[in-house]
């Protein structure tokens, strides 16, 4: 019995680097959805830095580099988006600029993330379709789409 409990105590403290993990308050996050056949503001990102939720400045995310605004958003709209941070799912970290599914490949758009940690930008291409995706980022994904339509 004492060797089971050591060995998932081993297991649970090498599964992943603390600083790896979680995401934490000093680090950027960005999510969001882009389409690249439409006309007009074709990408809406919303970036979490410090407690506060911030719009983008761009209307494509294929041609426009990705900046944000200075100006915070209202508490009420950061509220909607503040758990996303801690639903990022491992899986993600553990495969690091990702590409998943087939995001907009058929007009059907792509969700965005992003992750700024310790000056190292890690960036994530979701399908839309959930179904397309690993299991372990299918809820995550859902609630980027839920929290996105309470932002409209």
């Amino acid at each position: 019995m004492r060797i089971i409990y050591l060995f998932c105590l081993l297991l649970l403290m090498s599964a992943c680097e603390k600083e790896h993990c979680a995401v934490t308050e000093d680090d950027i996050f960005v999510f969001g959805t882009g389409y690249g056949y439409c006309g007009g503001d074709c990408a809406h990102l919303y970036e979490i830095r410090h407690g506060k939720l911030y719009p983008d400045n761009i209307s494509n995310l294929y041609l426009d580099s990705v900046t944000f605004s200075n100006v915070p958003l209202p508490d009420s709209s950061y509220q909607h988006a503040k758990s996303l941070p801690g639903l990022l799912p491992n899986y993600l970290i553990q495969h690091p600029s990702e590409t998943l599914g087939c995001p907009d490949c058929y007009d059907q758009g792509v969700i965005y993330v992003e992750l700024r940690r310790k000056g190292k930008k890690t960036t994530w291409k979701l399908d839309t379709n959930t179904g397309a995706l690993p299991p372990d980022v299918q809820a995550f994904a859902l609630q980027v789409l839920v929290v996105m339509d309470q932002l409209r």
